[in-house]
């Protein structure tokens, strides 16, 4: 890959893209940044067939709330349903809820809006009902596969203080990543290094 880094960037987080690339171009950064490689030189009717695929750890069924779901549709709607009910502060709108569904039976999506249309809010909801879906493991007939783990990422710290604020609302217990001075005062007590204060273990 042919790629270009702004040479004005802090030389830390440069030396770091540099490295995080390097793994790319070497295939050893791991399966999703793989495929997001592999998606990007294909032809785009073979990428976006890639992109629409189940993602792999639904592929024998999911798990929600113990039971086995098949149909990975179902499990989708009953995860959604489940995190609704945990939580009085956001019930999306039934386009919302498409979006959600649609981003969860998928590889890759993009949901996008103008300002005011409640992305964050269904980031939130999205990130909550992934939470609840388990996928279903392959190499061991079918038992229930590890707990999802999930790295939301934002464009900007305010950003991100507004997901946390979101994600906490519907019931995640969410961590903020990042140096507490460019962390919001109400984010701070989520910050890593504040729940390791308060719970060294």
């Amino acid at each position: 890959y042919v790629v270009r880094l702004d040479r004005t960037a802090p030389q830390a987080a440069l030396l770091a893209q540099r490295k995080s690339l390097q793994l790319v171009r070497k295939g050893e950064a791991g399966s999703v940044s793989s495929f997001l490689a592999d998606s990007f030189f294909m032809e785009k009717e073979a990428s976006r067939e890639l992109a629409s695929a189940v993602p792999f750890r639904f592929a024998n069924g999911a798990y929600v709330g113990g039971v086995l779901e098949s149909d990975l549709h179902e499990a989708i709607s009953k995860a959604l349903n489940a995190a609704e009910e945990a939580t009085a502060r956001f019930t999306p709108n039934p386009s919302q809820a498409e979006a959600i569904k649609w981003a969860l039976s998928r590889r890759v999506s993009l949901i996008r809006g103008p300002p005011g249309t409640g992305k964050t809010r269904v980031a939130a909801l999205l990130i909550a009902t992934s939470l609840r879906l388990r996928g279903a493991r392959i190499e061991l007939d079918g038992e229930v596969g590890p707990v999802p783990k999930v790295l939301a990422v934002a464009h900007s710290n305010g950003a991100a203080d507004v997901l946390l604020e979101a994600l906490l609302a519907v019931g995640v217990p969410a961590i903020r990543a990042g140096r507490p001075a460019t962390v919001s005062p109400a984010a701070r007590k989520r910050t890593i290094l504040a729940m390791t204060q308060t719970h060294p273990e």
